[in-house]
Formats: C-alpha cells, sequence, structure tokens
C-alpha cells in the first residue's frame, strides 16, 4: 500500500481521512498546516498527498506550488479537497469537493495512486 501525506488544518476531517486510509491498509501522516505538511514531505517522502485548500499561515495553493517547485517533489501526486469552489492549479491530480462521499474519495486515491 501507499504512504500518504495528509494536510489539513481541520482536526476532525483529518482524523476522518486518517482513519479512512488507514483502514484501507495505507500508511498515513498527517500535518495540520501547509509548513508542517512541507517538512514531512521532505523527512517522509511519501507517494501521494491530501491537501486542503483553506488554511491559515501558507493556504493550499501555496503549499502546492512549494511543493512542486522542491527539489525531487515534481513527480509527488497532489490531490486537493476543499468545501469551497476553486480553481485547481495545473499540475493537481485531482480534486474532491467536501463533504466528500466514501467510495468517490477512495476511488479517487486508487486512481491517482495507479498513475
Amino acid at each position: 500500500m501507499a504512504k500518504v501525506l495528509v494536510i489539513d488544518d481541520e482536526q476532525a476531517i483529518r482524523m476522518l481521512i486518517v482513519a479512512i486510509l488507514e483502514d484501507e491498509g495505507h500508511s498515513v501522516i498527517d500535518a495540520s498546516d501547509g509548513f508542517e505538511g512541507l517538512r514531512l514531505l521532505e523527512q517522509e517522502r511519501p507517494d501521494v498527498v491530501v491537501l486542503d485548500i483553506m488554511m491559515p499561515g501558507i493556504d493550499g495553493h501555496e503549499t502546492f506550488r512549494r511543493i512542486r517547485e522542491g527539489p525531487g517533489y515534481d513527480g509527488v501526486p497532489v490531490i486537493m479537497v476543499s468545501a469551497g469552489s476553486f480553481q485547481t492549479p495545473p499540475g493537481v491530480a485531482a480534486f474532491i469537493r467536501k463533504p466528500f462521499d466514501l467510495m468517490d474519495f477512495l476511488n479517487t486515491i486508487e486512481r491517482v495512486l495507479r498513475v
């Protein structure tokens, strides 16, 4: 299974996503903001990142930009999630709207990992 980095400032949603992915057999690390997420990305080298857009500090768009600019991270697929309507930047593997359907979420994770 895959190593997944979940970056979301809302603890309840982050813990839900972690539980869902761990139930599917994935190894999951999580961060409560973009700064911590970028640090964990460097340390852990995940297979995929699930990234919330609306966060304090650096938002998901800025975090994504920094991921793409980081050496060796341009190949890590990023799935953005948000309750709002946003235009996803080029290079985002998928966008999932909160609240998400469990099966749609899992299918998106699996689809992105197969690419």
